[in-house]
This record gives C-alpha cells, structure tokens and sequence, in this order.
C-alpha cells in the first residue's frame, strides 16, 4: 500500500509507492482468502450418475413400478423434473 511520503529531501512520493502495482494487476484479495469453492451441480450430478444409460434405464423400471416423478427423483438424488426431462426425451 502507498504511505505519504514524509516531507524529506532526500525521498520522493515515487519511492514510498514502489510497492504498489500501477498498472492494475496484481494478487486480488479473493487469490489471498482461503474458502472453498462450491462444486457446480453438474458436475456433482455428473459424479452421483456417471452412467447416464443406466439412469434412463432405473427411472424406467421405478416409473412401470408406478412410483411418481417426486419419488423416483428423491431415490435417485436427483430434482423430479429432471426425470420428467429425461423421460421426456425418449418418450
């Protein structure tokens, strides 16, 4: 950070700032703090249902069982109107 230069001879304003970046670059403060950064939720359904035949084929099975969208999606860790999207696109 710039300090005031102190009245002096012998310094300058310039050698007092030589620590701060003039062109507007540098480390921001959200590169210094330390927190996590949330997982998109694509990619954590990614990762809950790799196998995106084999969720197609489960929500067909739990759907001729009768179950509702609101039930399929709850056992499959999933949002209900995804599998009413999903269904959808093959039926």
């Amino acid at each position: 950070m710039c300090r005031i230069a102190p009245e002096s001879k012998n310094t300058s304003r310039i050698d007092w700032c030589m620590d701060v970046d003039l062109r507007g670059t540098g480390t921001l403060i959200r590169h210094k703090l330390r927190f996590d950064i949330p997982l998109p939720t694509s990619t954590a359904s990614d990762h809950r249902n790799p196998d995106k035949a084999q969720l197609l084929a489960d929500i067909l099975i739990m759907r001729e069982q009768g179950m509702s969208y609101r039930e399929i999606g709850a056992a499959l860790g999933i949002h209900w109107t995804r599998v009413g999207q999903i269904l959808k696109i093959i039926l």
